[in-house]
Parts: structure tokens; sequence; C-alpha cells
């Protein structure tokens, strides 16, 4: 449970980690974390509709993300940051 925590605090940042980019933040803060328990806790919370994937293209990778209603992302190709983007197009 503490982990799921941990996850939906990083993610309610709203920065799109990849569960990796989450791993490696979070090595030295959580002992004992393994890079398969933090895999497995993404592909729950997805399961459950608490996380949605998305593709993203700077990083060549799925990030994760807190918006589960349908919205578009903005990508910004100089900093690689992913945007949420409510708008009805």
């Amino acid at each position: 449970m503490p982990l799921r925590r941990a996850v939906l605090a990083l993610l309610a940042d709203d920065t799109h980690p990849t569960a990796d980019d989450f791993y490696q933040h979070r090595l030295s803060t959580i002992p004992g974390i393994s890079r398969a328990t933090v895999y497995n806790t993404f592909r729950e919370l997805s399961d459950v509709g608490e996380l949605t994937t998305v593709h993203h293209m700077g990083e060549g990778g799925q990030c994760y993300n807190t918006n589960t209603g349908p919205h578009h992302h903005l990508h910004c190709i100089r900093c690689q940051k992913l945007i949420d983007f409510d708008h009805d197009f």
C-alpha cells in the first residue's frame, strides 16, 4: 500500500513518468524497492482504472497519468514534457 500511495503522489504532480523513471527517483527513498514491484504496481493501478498509459514519443516508452478521462497531450520538443490538454476539437 505505501508504494501505491507513493506512485499516486508522484503522478499528482502531473509529470507523466515512466515506471522506470519512478523506480530511479524512488530507489533511495523506498528501501528494498524492486523494478518488478514498480512495474507491477503501475500495471495494477492501470487495471483498476486509477492510471492511464500514454505513449511518449520523446521517451520512446509508456508514461502514466492519473487523468483517466478523455483528453489530449501536448508534447514539448524542447524539454520533452507532456502536458494534459483538455479541448474538444
